[in-house]
């Protein structure tokens, strides 16, 4: 192999290694744009979460405070029933 034909394969695969840096580099740039949106997303979502969270909270507090109205209810109802019984039995 003469010295001209090893600096043109030497020249040929520093092209390529330049190429395939390049692709890389490409390929990295998008995985780290990707990466930040996805980051972004997921900052998002625990939000929405977060506040799924406290509204689901709430609401259980909400169902709870009517579940125990009604309890007071059926116990006055029961109360009064028996108040309107003793009095037709005295």
């Amino acid at each position: 192999m003469t010295e001209q034909e090893v600096q043109q394969l030497q020249i040929s695969q520093n092209e390529e290694l330049a190429n395939t840096k390049k692709k890389l580099n490409q390929k990295e740039n998008s995985m780290k744009s990707e990466l930040v949106q996805l980051k972004s997303e997921l900052q998002t979502q625990q939000t929405l979460n977060s506040e799924l969270n406290k509204k689901l909270e709430l609401y259980g507090q909400q169902i709870e405070q009517v579940v125990n109205n009604s309890n007071i209810i059926k116990q006055y109802q029961v109360l009064s029933e028996i108040n309107l019984t003793n009095r037709l039995h005295n």
